[in-house]
């Protein structure tokens, strides 16, 4: 990517940037860089870095491939997210097997904004471009077939790709092309940009037809084109047919207007220009359809039945082969659905050939007859050709014979589809709108009553279809079927919108909503398997963003427990959202009673989340206050109180032994009736305290460390109770990156500091700091509960080291995995944990203090942000959306699903017999979680 400049044309290098639609956001100059070994939301293990801001993963619920690419401006409230929900509802679930799916997008709060997408072994048309190559004229028109089926079908949705980045494109290694990542924002831009789209999020059918465009020329010539062309490619390519140069030229106009049509045109100019050249193939969706049929019905010999508006017609295509003793054999493809029979077209139609998914046996080279039949209507048309393939069939496809059609044929066959879709002559913005002025005796089938019940008001046809993408029946057909039975119109978007106005009377369309209820008890029970093999078929490819959009749908109208239990499925291996998972299985198992599949997943979910969660104690809230964690002992809890109707704040102490019996309550009463403040008399802590924020406190409040004085000064400060001028204990040449304060009340501080070389000090209360030794790189630093011992673990090499106090003396403990991320230690009881980088996420290490030895290792996904430790092997883990309570000894955790505050664990100390308090650092709100590891037994 860092050579993607020799992509730009020169008239565009100056938006590369992509000022124009990008959004800014604060959270974007903080984000942690991904590598490899990271895990991202807590499900995707990166397994290597392949570009700017993307990466290969694997998904830690199912063990599948993805690719994930890093959005930083994507959020919750954004325009990026808005089109990502809109396109990638639609665009995964529709049957284009050159159209990459987005399985799943969201916000990490410590790598930001990612989309997840279908993982693609091949080669980047980034690679192929900046080799500037120029490809066979055979795969410049396989990139035009292939490509351009994948735009025209999201075109088909009224949706825009973008195109914008060519990363978005790749030749898979069986050398088909692939478009990817619908939907997502580009990182930056290296394709021409069409000279109308101001911003991505305006694209359109035809700025997405300028870079198709773009890139063609790209690939035929080996440079990128200049804009506005002054000629075109056959000046450059002698075996470039000029007609080529009149169907690329006009895609790459200026004007919108003066272009294409539609993807479709463009495709069959660049076809009647340069003739036969591909051999035909299947999608995969009616791959997987005719390899079920072909299984049941593998002797087909019969029409399917006629269509009627009472049937329901799961078979999209039927086949049948007839051989006579003399004459080429005869084939019946007949087709059940248009958008079956779009779909050959756009695959092989339009480049004079046609896949026909039959056992029956031929030889390459033989004549053939071919009649196309399209049922709903009885139209026909009988073709001649020659085989050209012949698919021997396996499990991933059925067996089939590709024939290319003779050149009159050919012609035929292009006339037959259009008279046959009413749709070829309109675009996507065509609208539909429902009519008041039908006849009540006209009868509906279900699925006819399903459709015409969701649009109650005039929609674009790409939102129509957008609507039902994925369902287990044609849109377009049973639109065409409701407008010639006089329930929908249908006219052209340029035509004016008809004036309504209301009566005051209720329309009689409202009496249409009997046949709402009972569309989908109509549904057939095939039409309910056909959903579900499809389910089962996302599933298989990874598309499970796809598995649950079609299985949501179908469910805000037909309830069906199988279709509860994949959806619970999906909810729970996926998505990891068990309480979700819980209900759905619940539901199934309600409509099901007794099965024994739903009662083993019902099982497993339980397992998983009895243990998830911790009740909150205690709750207070106040309009702009701020609560500090200080410290707990004996059930009593310490807070650092500041409230904007006071300029001091406080310290006040919460008995947390009774606190769990109290309703929520607002702090004003909590302070007056149930907090006590901490008097003078038990100590020299101040009853007011205003200077800067604690880093540090002792457990018996006389010490703490801040990072400012009064004055504002910064540094390391070590101030006492009771005096108004802390000490100073770094120097200004020389700045410390962590410390620690003993436990004791005498007031040492160890810390580290970076200057030419990582080293760690030591400093007593009132005392001068001593460098104690240096180190290979920075480190993590703790204590021994009796003070005595500063313990040191080095982040590069993990090597643990102990300094007597006293002498400075320095003795090694041995070693923990390298690349510490976090360190901390139970002091009480010389035992230690640290969190390594590895290529599974991080492992945790339990060690003795003393002898170096581990005494427990552990995985975990997230990225630790702190530990706190105990003598018996618990460890409770800050990551940057949860906390983890964990048994090291038999991997059993606990979740605590709030952000709580470092100030909770810096802490350092977390006694045996003893729960552990946290507060959320939610502003405004103070929430008191009780951690007790009672709960977690082995």
């Amino acid at each position: 990517m860092d050579d993607a400049k020799d992509l730009l044309d020169p008239h565009v290098l100056a938006e590369a940037g992509l000022e124009g639609w990008q959004e800014s956001t604060a959270m974007h100059a903080s984000l942690n860089a991904v590598r490899a070994g990271d895990l991202v939301h807590g499900r995707y293990q990166v397994k290597s870095v392949l570009g700017a801001e993307r990466y290969k993963v694997v998904h830690l619920g199912t063990e599948q491939l993805f690719e994930l690419r890093r959005i930083p401006t994507l959020l919750e409230n954004s325009r990026a997210w808005r089109r990502l929900e809109i396109v990638t509802s639609a665009a995964s679930v529709v049957a284009n097997e050159n159209l990459g799916f987005v399985a799943d997008f969201d916000v990490c709060m410590t790598f930001g904004g990612f989309v997840v997408g279908e993982w693609v072994e091949g080669e980047l048309l980034t690679a192929i471009l900046k080799d500037k190559r120029q490809l066979e004229l055979e795969e410049v028109l396989a990139f035009v077939l292939e490509i351009g089926h994948a735009l025209g079908t999201l075109h088909d949705l009224g949706l825009g790709h973008g195109l914008l980045n060519t990363d978005d494109i790749i030749r898979d290694s069986e050398g088909h092309w692939r478009l990817l990542m619908p939907g997502a924002p580009p990182a930056q831009m290296n394709i021409g940009k069409a000279p109308e789209l101001q911003n991505f999020y305006a694209a359109s059918p035809l700025s997405d037809q300028f870079g198709f465009a773009y890139i063609t020329w790209s690939l035929l010539v080996g440079a990128a084109p200049d804009i506005p062309p002054a000629f075109g490619p056959s000046d450059l390519r002698a075996d470039v047919p000029e007609g080529l140069d009149e169907a690329i030229l006009k895609a790459l106009s200026s004007r919108p207007d003066n272009r294409w049509r539609s993807m479709d045109e463009l495709q069959e100019r660049v076809q009647f220009e340069v003739g036969e050249w591909r051999k035909p193939v299947i999608d995969s969706f009616d791959a997987s359809e005719a390899s079920r049929l072909l299984k049941m019905h593998p002797d087909t010999t019969s029409h399917p039945k006629s269509f009627d508006r009472e049937a329901s017609e799961v078979r999209s295509a039927v086949v049948r082969f007839h051989v006579e003793k003399e004459g080429p054999p005869e084939i019946n493809f007949t087709f059940n659905k248009l958008g079956r029979l779009r779909r050959e077209y756009r695959r092989n139609i339009v480049t004079g050939s046609i896949f026909i998914p039959t056992p029956n046996k031929a030889q390459v080279g033989d004549e053939i007859q071919v009649t196309l039949h399209y049922q709903p209507t009885s139209q026909e048309v009988k073709l001649r050709g020659k085989v050209k393939a012949v698919e021997v069939g396996d499990e991933t496809k059925p067996p089939g014979l590709g024939v290319v059609l003779e050149k009159n044929s050919h012609q035929m066959a292009m006339r037959f589809v259009r008279d046959i879709d009413p749709f070829s002559s309109l675009t996507a913005e065509a609208v539909i709108e429902p009519r008041t002025d039908f006849s009540l005796e006209a009868k509906l089938s279900g699925t006819e009553a399903f459709v015409l019940g969701r649009i109650a008001h005039p929609m674009s046809l790409g939102q129509v279809r957008g609507l039902f993408a994925g369902m287990p029946f044609d849109v377009d057909e049973i639109v065409l079927s409701l407008v010639e039975a006089g329930f929908l119109n249908i006219r052209d978007s340029g035509d004016a919108m008809e004036k309504r106005e209301h009566t005051g009377r209720i329309s009689k369309r409202v009496t249409t909503i009997k046949y709402q209820e009972i569309a989908m008890a109509k549904l057939n029970q095939e039409d309910v398997d056909e959903i579900v093999e499809r389910v089962i078929d996302y599933q298989r490819a990874g598309n499970f963003r796809a598995a649950s959009e079609l299985l949501e749908s179908t469910l805000r109208s037909h309830e069906d427990h199988r279709l509860f239990y994949h959806l619970a499925t999906i909810e729970g291996r996926f998505h990891r959202a068990f309480a979700r998972a819980l209900q759905h299985i619940e539901r199934a198992l309600e409509l099901a009673p007794g099965t024994v599949e739903y009662i083993g997943l019902q099982k497993w979910l339980n397992s998983v989340t009895e243990r998830k969660g911790f009740p909150s104690i205690y709750r207070a809230t106040v309009k702009d206050a701020r609560f500090f964690f200080v410290w707990n002992f004996d059930d009593q809890i310490w807070i650092d109180v500041q409230r904007p109707d006071i300029s001091k704040r406080r310290l006040v102490r919460i008995d947390a032994k009774e606190a769990d019996i109290k309703e929520t309550r607002k702090i004003a009463e909590a302070i007056a009736a149930e907090v006590t403040l901490i008097p003078s008399k038990t100590g020299p802590v101040p009853r007011y305290y205003s200077g800067p924020k604690p880093l540090r406190w002792t457990t018996n409040a006389r010490f703490m460390l801040t990072e400012k004085n009064e004055e504002g000064q910064a540094g390391l400060f070590l101030a006492k109770a009771g005096f108004r001028q802390p000490q100073r204990v770094d120097s200004d040449d020389s700045e410390f990156v962590r410390a620690a304060l003993a436990p004791d009340s005498s007031g040492a501080v160890a810390w580290i500091s970076t200057g030419k070389k990582a080293s760690l000090w030591l400093t007593e209360y009132e005392g001068r700091s001593r460098k104690s030794i240096d180190l290979d790189s920075l480190a993590f630093v703790t204590w021994t509960q009796d003070s005595s011992t500063a313990v040191v673990v080095e982040e590069l090499s993990g090597q643990v080291v102990a300094v007597d106090r006293q002498n400075l003396a320095m003795f090694k403990l041995g070693k923990v995995a390298p690349h510490v991320h976090q360190f901390a230690a139970d002091g009480e009881h010389k035992t230690g944990v640290s969190a390594s980088r590895d290529a599974n996420g991080y492992l945790l290490t339990w060690f003795d203090l003393e002898t170096g030895s581990h005494l427990a290792t552990q995985h975990i996904r997230e990225t630790p942000q702190n530990l706190l430790v105990r003598g018996d092997g618990f460890v409770c883990i800050r990551t940057k959306k949860e906390v983890l309570l964990l048994n090291l000894k038999s991997g059993l955790s606990l979740t605590l699903e709030h952000e709580v505050g470092p100030e909770v664990f810096e802490l350092g100390n977390w006694l045996l017999g003893t729960p552990l308090f946290m507060i959320p650092s939610a502003p405004q709100t103070l929430e008191i979680f009780k951690i007790e590891p009672a709960l977690l037994q082995e």
